[in-house]
């Protein structure tokens, strides 16, 4: 799998384990002004993208090819305003990325949903999912 972390830095990593370890790592690191997102190629030939804002984080997963559907996590107590508020991100550390409210779940969430892709190859029952 390829790893695509801040600076655009790209890694191979085998083992989805390890794969969960070095993205939470990242995202976690205390080096980071900005909310990150970083991107994971080629698990069960999907593109996951991680996301994580201080408390809430976010998951998009799509086939590796770019064809849709394109899926992510959904909190469905976000509704009305609330949900479109945005929270920017920085993709791969570099590109301005906004995303509604309404798409951010509990960061601790992420990393139990993050394995399930990984391991499996399918979205978790833990976290509800929209079609982006």
């Amino acid at each position: 799998m390829k790893l695509t972390l801040s600076d655009e830095r790209e890694i191979e990593v085998q083992d989805p384990l390890d794969v969960a370890q070095i993205v939470r790592a990242e995202l976690e690191s205390p080096d980071h002004h900005h909310p990150l997102i970083v991107s994971i190629d080629g698990a069960w030939n999907l593109h996951i993208d991680v996301g994580l804002a201080s408390e809430r984080g976010t998951i998009q997963v799509y086939a590796s090819s770019g064809d849709p559907p394109y899926w992510v996590t959904f909190d469905p107590e976000l509704v009305g305003p609330a949900g479109e508020e945005v929270e920017t991100f920085m993709l791969h550390g570099r590109h301005h990325t906004e995303l509604s409210a309404k798409y951010l779940v509990p960061s601790k969430m992420i990393w139990p949903v993050l394995e399930t892709l990984l391991l499996h190859g399918r979205r978790s029952q833990d976290v509800e999912w929209r079609e982006a």
